[in-house]
């Protein structure tokens, strides 16, 4: 079951198989944009309860 998160800031559909994976994807996806800040705990328990599981 592949999982999704769509990006707050420029709505990039980061992908992976299990909630860390789409994270990791996630957090490298916001270090090759110099426009995007890592996120902190709070933003990331936030992102986490926005992951969609594709069918």
């Amino acid at each position: 079951m592949t999982k999704v998160l769509e990006c707050p800031k420029c709505q990039a559909r980061i992908h992976g198989r299990t909630i860390e994976e789409v994270m990791e994807n996630y957090l490298d996806h916001c270090k090759a944009l110099e426009s995007h800040h890592q996120p902190n705990e709070e933003e990331k328990e936030k992102l986490i309860s926005n992951i969609m599981e594709l069918h």
